[in-house]
């Protein structure tokens, strides 16, 4: 099998950006978007009750999207970004999903500071009754630990905050970390292909879906009334130390 690298995050997190710079250097045969939000969120085994007022799609499962991601890596290099919550409950729970996870060659983590990444999340934009489960830190801290007793390793991870103060040093020490090439055209790309992002276009990826590079962190002045909502402080402190535990592997 081909080379496959999981990038693995938590919202809002520059966990795109990330993505688009892999895409850009063409070095991967296919990219993946959040394959696994489909049948988290939308179908027959739906993990998720964010969407439960929609009806479930029976084309949408996790056995699917792994026999998917599978069979592009047998024609070539694959990457695929996905949100650790979408996966970690579905995959280490089955023999299939802990194979699948076992044939990965590269997984990777990356993460913002809860105090920026949450604020983020509860924007009116995107969920402001967001759960803590869907901020994301205990899941992927929860899969890193997964991942760690399947494959003896633990995962590399990236500081997104990191990734936009400093993208050259970032990526090129990701880029070595993965024994791939890296030059300046991980740093720029087209207006990305609108099939990366499907239907989330507009609720997820306004910004990304126009963008030609790695930007500078953006503050919106609603920002800091968010920080103070009690639900929004009391997700900050809950997933602090899953954050902790995650920086210990910052590269």
């Amino acid at each position: 099998m081909n080379q496959s690298v999981a990038l693995w995050s938590v919202p809002r997190s520059c966990s795109t950006a990330l993505l688009l710079s892999v895409e850009a250097g063409g070095q991967f045969s296919q990219v993946f978007n959040e394959p696994f939000g489909e049948p988290f969120f939308h179908g027959p085994l739906r993990l998720s009750t964010r969407y439960q007022h929609e009806p479930p799609n029976t084309a949408y499962t996790f056995d699917g999207t792994m026999a998917t991601i599978e069979a592009a890596s047998q024609m070539g290099t694959v990457c695929f970004k996905e949100m650790a919550n979408h996966v970690r409950e579905a995959l280490l729970a089955s023999d299939r999903g802990k194979a699948f996870l076992r044939n990965i060659t590269h997984h990777a983590f990356i993460v913002r500071h809860p105090s920026i990444a949450i604020v983020s999340l509860a924007r009116p934009a995107h969920w402001p009754d967001f759960t803590l489960r869907e901020a994301g830190y205990e899941e992927a801290w929860r899969l890193f630990e997964g991942l760690q007793q399947l494959t003896g390793r633990s995962p590399v991870c990236l500081d997104g905050t990191i990734l936009q103060k400093d993208p050259i040093g970032l990526l090129s020490a990701f880029f070595h970390h993965l024994g791939l090439p890296f030059d300046s055209t991980k740093l720029a790309w087209t207006p990305a292909n609108p099939r990366l992002f499907g239907k989330w276009a507009h609720e997820w990826y306004a910004q990304a879906s126009k963008s030609r590079g790695i930007e500078a962190q953006q503050t919106h002045a609603e920002d800091e009334g968010i920080r103070q909502q009690p639900h929004v402080q009391q997700a900050i402190e809950y997933h602090m130390p899953f954050f902790n535990r995650l920086a210990e592997h910052f590269l």
